[in-house]
């Protein structure tokens, strides 16, 4: 049975189902500050996940539509466009990486162990092997579905973005110092060391040229 053929008697599942492709929609254009962009990714991947649990305990395919794996796709997509941005904090973007990942994964758990292989030139949808681990055993729609392919049901810790000593906009006097902090650690351990090598290299190369230039 695939995602949308269920028969009458079936679980409806048209909020869920709306809720998620309400946060697709408003995640898809990064019009937002980054805070919120990163809340609205969480929220794509949280509503995913709820939505296949929640086929799951009805005892269907946890995969979903063909339309909702679609919007997963194009926000995992939106995500990787904020990216490569120089100007972005380091820690930003490590958020955002995160966030990829977190999309990218709930973009392939909604296609329910399902993959795209090409025959003739065409290609048809196959359904992977199932993968039952000693710990793992089949999902009770018996297709060889393991509930621990799912998503992990515990929400992450939520960032606490005000604390971010990352970010331009926070201009506390916490935030000057670990700036200040942050700078120092880089010219004692980067900046300094590379422009001493640097020289150095400059330095062997003048002598090099005067000796040759010597002999010649």
């Amino acid at each position: 049975m695939q995602p949308g053929d269920e028969g009458p008697g079936t679980p409806d599942f048209s909020a869920l189902e709306g809720a998620l492709r309400d946060a697709c929609t408003r995640a898809r254009y990064a019009i937002f500050p980054l805070a919120v962009m990163l809340k609205l990714y969480r929220s794509v991947t949280s509503l995913t996940r709820s939505l296949m649990l929640a086929r799951v305990d009805a005892r269907l395919p946890k995969g979903l539509s063909e339309e909702l794996i679609a919007l997963l796709d194009v926000v995992r997509d939106a995500a990787c466009g904020a990216l490569p941005d120089p100007e972005m904090p380091v820690m930003d973007a490590i958020l955002v990486h995160r966030a990829i990942v977190a999309l990218a994964g709930a973009a392939h758990q909604a296609r329910g162990g399902r993959r795209v292989v090409v025959v003739g030139g065409i290609e048809e949808n196959s359904r992977r092997p199932p993968d039952l681990g000693p710990l793992c055993g089949p999902s009770p729609q018996g297709e060889g579905e393991v509930l621990s392919q799912l998503p992990p049901t515990e929400e992450e810790p939520e960032d606490d973005f005000s604390l971010s000593a990352w970010r331009k906009d926070h201009t506390t006097e916490r935030d000057k110092k670990a700036h200040e902090l942050l700078h120092t650690v880089l010219e004692e351990r980067l900046f300094k060391p590379a422009r001493a090598e640097g020289q150095r290299l400059r330095a062997e190369r003048e002598a090099r040229e005067a000796a040759e230039a010597a002999i010649a």
